[in-house]
């Protein structure tokens, strides 16, 4: 049972030192070590379980190089944060369903161990809700938590305390958090808690107040009525949209920082002695990112790192078994600190774009259960499988590795067709070195290793999905009239013709165009259907499907790269996505064939870069209609149970 008269005299002592009000502190009520009980006519004493504290605190956007910025400008050197001080630090691979993730996605992995779509709030690969470490926390009766500079309904706290397809309708996601059992949650976004009447209000309806009072939560929204809150559940938004940047507060706005929300939230919390879960966001990070602002996302790092202190100063006198986990969903803008500064000046940086990346980023952790994170490269999952690990008190269970489209072939089983011709646009600018290929019972991923220049040249897959049947046309040159987007004349553009094998057709075709990976932009890179099952010549069926790329095998067009083996493009697509009637299954005896090829920018002419390749010594056929030279066979159910294994080596045909 929960002591909430302790809980409110902690709790509010607690708020009144963190948002800085005039407050006395009644005696302490930490959980005493011990408990007296008497048994007829003895008395024993037994030591209380300790409590577990388990804090996943998430820097939104926030790359090893966003760390080093701030750390140079807060201490001239490249480390220095409370954050690089923690006993592990590791790095996170961030990669989704559709290739480079979003915060609701990534924020998934983390949350409940799945791995999804972009948008996807708390839902699997099949848009079905599951299980977060908030809720399994609350299962066990421990008090949940979290706090953000986000509004409240925004992906990252969405994750924990909600489940819906589309993490856009924040209206909508707002109202499922009441349904949370989180026990306290702190941010911005009170535009979609107060009703149509409201001047900042973002919702069509009288709001969710009503319904606060009806479920017994307190609304907050100033500092006062924080600190004056004492009984759990407490939920509060400080601004109607994000909290405001850090650095751009003028002192005067009655906000409190993160640091000072973290505080209150531990204040709630610590009381509870079966333990507890919370997580802090620094969700500014990103978005400062997004608009390549060096100033802006130094300074949210910085506060975010001030955070990371509060819990650190707040473990020194707990009873509480902590568990501290400090890591980021993705990284934005593709940061990099070119040179150092002194103590108060930016670094000189650079910045790729102002979209997400496919960068690794950092981890750091102290408490038990981190140390599989140490000097480690892991999968987000495994930082799920930590946080359930804690809660639960039970032994780690390593995630099952899925197939995703990173970039990086480590987990693509069978490498196949070796290029035999120098590229005819510079071996260090543009090349397709070898094919990789795996398939598991949810998807089929193709890697191309090798050199992948922006903006000047494209690369294309050609896929036929049930080879011997030759559903789809033999030939590309002219098999396409689809001219909607740049993507579908691309492909309405290729100037391939059939190659010299029976049985091939051309079911689907994946692209990017310029190098591009994100999906932020869909009209320059996906997968597009040519046979009546998945689309029509004059409309090319948009599907399903994730890509990317390696973070080292990018090209600007004009500078040498070296190859990098194990790292080039990749395209991952769901058997559900080519094959809904069946689930995640394949016909029986499904048999794949795959050709790819390095083009000009707008797919009208060929290099000499063809996996399988092209004869040795082929110069560049240009526009030339031209065979495709060859065929990747990959048979993905040789035993005919109507589920891919990938067990089976590809083979190339001629």
């Amino acid at each position: 049972m929960r002591d909430r008269t302790a809980r409110r005299q902690s709790a509010a002592w607690v708020a009144c030192l963190a948002l800085g009000l005039g407050c006395s502190r009644a005696e302490s009520n930490k959980p005493p070590p011990s408990q007296t009980i008497e048994t007829g006519q003895s008395t024993e004493t037994t030591t209380l379980a300790t409590p577990r504290a388990v804090i996943l605190m998430i820097g939104d956007g926030m790359g090893p190089e966003a760390v080093k910025a701030a750390a140079w400008y807060t201490h001239g050197a490249e480390t220095g944060l409370t954050m690089q001080t923690l006993p592990v630090q590791g790095l996170v691979r961030t990669a989704n369903l559709d290739g480079i993730g979003d915060s609701a996605s990534c924020g998934t992995a983390l949350a409940a161990g799945h791995h999804t779509w972009n948008g996807a709030v708390g839902m699997n690969r099949f848009f079905e809700p599951v299980e977060n470490v908030l809720e399994l926390a609350a299962a066990n009766d421990w008090s949940t938590g979290v706090v953000t500079t986000s509004e409240l309904s925004h992906a990252t706290p969405a994750v924990f305390t909600a489940h819906h397809a589309n993490r856009s309708d924040q209206a909508a996601i707002a109202s499922l958090q009441l349904d949370s059992p989180v026990d306290l949650l702190l941010g911005g976004g009170w535009a979609f808690v107060y009703g149509q009447s409201h001047a900042d209000s973002q919702r069509s309806d009288d709001g969710l107040l009503d319904q606060m009072a009806t479920r017994g939560i307190t609304w907050v929204d100033s500092t006062q009525t924080l600190a004056d809150a004492t009984e759990l559940p407490i939920h509060g938004a400080f601004f109607a949209t994000h909290l405001p940047y850090d650095v751009l507060r003028d002192g005067t706005e009655d906000i409190p920082s993160l640091a000072a929300l973290t505080t209150v939230a531990l204040g709630h919390l610590q009381d509870n002695p079966e333990g507890f879960f919370l997580m802090v966001e620094g969700a500014r990070i990103d978005h400062a990112g997004h608009g390549n602002r060096l100033d802006l996302q130094v300074g949210e790092v910085t506060t975010f790192d001030e955070a990371v202190q509060a819990v650190m100063d707040w473990s020194v006198d707990q009873p509480h078994e902590v568990t501290l986990i400090v890591t980021a969903d993705h990284e934005t803008g593709g940061l990099q600190v070119l040179n150092g500064a002194p103590a108060g000046v930016l670094p000189e940086v650079s910045w790729r774009w102002r979209n997400h990346t496919n960068t690794d980023v950092p981890v750091y952790a102290m408490g038990p259960g981190t140390q599989v994170l140490d000097q480690q490269l892991v999968d987000q999952t495994w930082v799920h499988a930590v946080l359930q690990s804690r809660i639960t008190d039970t032994p780690m269970v390593v995630p099952s590795q899925v197939l995703l489209p990173d970039g990086r072939f480590d987990d693509l089983d069978h490498r196949i067709t070796t290029q035999v011709n120098p590229s005819s646009i510079g071996d260090g600018v543009g090349r397709l070195e070898a094919m990789e290929l795996n398939a598991d019972d949810h998807a089929l991923s193709i890697g191309l290793e090798g050199i992948f220049p922006f903006y000047t040249h494209s690369v294309t897959l050609v896929i036929d999905v049930d080879f011997g049947a030759s559903t789809g046309p033999q030939s590309l040159a002219g098999a396409a009239s689809d001219v909607d987007t740049p993507l579908d004349l691309y492909v309405s553009s290729l100037p391939l013709l059939a190659p010299s094998v029976p049985g091939f057709g051309a079911d689907l075709v994946a692209v990017s165009i310029g190098g591009t990976e994100t999906p932020y932009l869909p009209f320059f890179r996906g997968v597009r259907g040519l046979h009546a099952n998945w689309g029509t010549p004059s409309q090319l069926g948009p599907i399903v499907g994730g890509l990317n790329y390696g973070l080292q095998v990018r090209s600007n067009g004009t500078n040498s790269f070296s190859l990098v083996p194990g790292e080039g493009y990749e395209v991952t697509i769901p058997w559900n996505t080519i094959w809904p009637d069946l689930q995640s299954g394949v016909p029986p005896g499904t048999v794949i064939a795959v050709a790819a090829v390095l083009t000009s920018l707008d797919g009208t002419a060929l290099t000499n870069q063809a996996l399988p390749p092209f004869p040795s010594g082929t110069l560049a056929p240009g526009t030339i209609h031209t065979p495709i030279p060859g065929l990747v066979v990959f048979p993905v159910d040789e035993d005919g149970d109507g589920i891919a294994s990938g067990s089976t080596a590809p083979y190339m045909l001629p």
